[in-house]
């Protein structure tokens, strides 16, 4: 197979640059990851100087699992030189294919494509295998359960629910023992109350209601009382203060 390095250009634009082109049969295969639209036309730079005039007859993009890069498959047409650059390019291709086909050996125990078909049996077989098998002894079966005798649903009366009993009269015992005070067998028996704690105790003194504090009467009175007291410990005469005679004293010796 031939291969070779080219640069791919659409109206004078780069669409790839040394990418490469194998000849298959009559088509050229450009490794591309981005191909062209169908029917585009491009021309291909060769190495070798030459220009070759192509048409995208095919796009193969990148699939799960294809193993053959993405590309494009290009009709190539050239003239002179380019032509002769080309057709070297497919002799060789073509050369390479066939000695592929002539080495790869003949599988000689490979299956048949009618024998690898399903056998399908044949009507008159078909039939000879029921008869056996309905002629064959079927051995012992299970004993089937009773059936029961089919018997008319019986309808059942709706049950009432109980009117409200009225109380029985109390017997002359029962009466004897409530004079008495005597508790009933089925009355339990709470026994002596326990004393009451003192502290816990009503003494009947009831609760005195104070009235609320006036936090601002008392700031009022309190800085009512300090003005007071400033005024009396002034002095009667406006402040003043006499003063001492002045001198000197003598120090005795």
């Amino acid at each position: 197979m031939s291969e070779d390095f080219v640069d791919v250009r659409w109206r004078g634009l780069e669409v790839a640059r040394k990418v490469r082109l194998r000849a298959t049969g009559s088509r050229g295969y450009v490794e591309h990851g981005t191909p062209m639209p169908t029917g585009t036309a491009l021309t291909v730079h060769t190495a070798d100087g030459h220009t070759l005039t192509a048409v995208v007859a095919a796009v193969h993009e990148q699939v799960g699992g294809r193993t053959e890069p993405p590309g494009m498959e290009l009709e190539v047409c050239a003239e002179g030189e380019a032509a002769a650059w080309w057709q070297a390019r497919r002799e060789v291709a073509a050369a390479a294919a066939a000695t592929v086909d002539a080495t790869a050996p003949a599988r000689a125990d490979a299956p048949v494509a009618s024998e690898v078909r399903t056998r399908t049996i044949p009507p008159a077989e078909l039939a000879q295998a029921t008869r056996e098998l309905g002629a064959a002894d079927p051995g012992p079966v299970g004993e089937a359960r009773p059936v029961e005798e089919a018997r008319p649903t019986e309808v059942m009366a709706a049950v009432a629910p109980p009117d409200e009993a009225e109380p029985e009269p109390a017997t002359a015992a029962e009466g004897e023992r409530d004079a008495a005070g005597t508790p009933d067998a089925g009355t339990p028996d709470a026994g002596t109350p326990e004393a009451v704690p003192v502290e816990l105790a009503d003494d009947g003194r009831h609760t005195a209601v104070m009235t609320a504090v006036d936090i601002e009467a008392i700031v009022a009175a309190g800085v009512a009382e300090a003005a007071a007291g400033d005024d009396d410990a002034g002095p009667a005469n406006g402040g003043d203060k006499k003063k001492g005679p002045r001198g000197k004293r003598k120090r005795g010796r």
